[in-house]
């Protein structure tokens, strides 16, 4: 699942105070871990639960991580 392909996926949970959350794929319904540092175009203080985002996924050992996160749309 190393690629540079971009994929689309809906923050479903944060957990603000870690600094990190998860991107499900409604095309695989799979979760992809992502942390703050993994974010281009926005802060994490400012996603919300429900966004639109692409991202590039990457098999971890710790298993599927979402990696250059970008908010779609406004």
């Amino acid at each position: 699942m190393n690629t540079t392909e971009r994929r689309r996926g809906t923050i479903v949970r944060r957990i603000v105070d870690r600094s990190f959350g998860f991107i499900r794929d409604p095309a695989t319904n799979e979760e992809f871990f992502f942390h703050a540092a993994d974010l281009e175009n926005c802060e994490f203080p400012s996603l919300d639960d429900g966004e639109i985002v692409s991202f590039v996924a990457r098999t971890t050992a710790k298993g599927p991580r979402a990696e250059q996160v970008r908010r779609l749309g406004g």
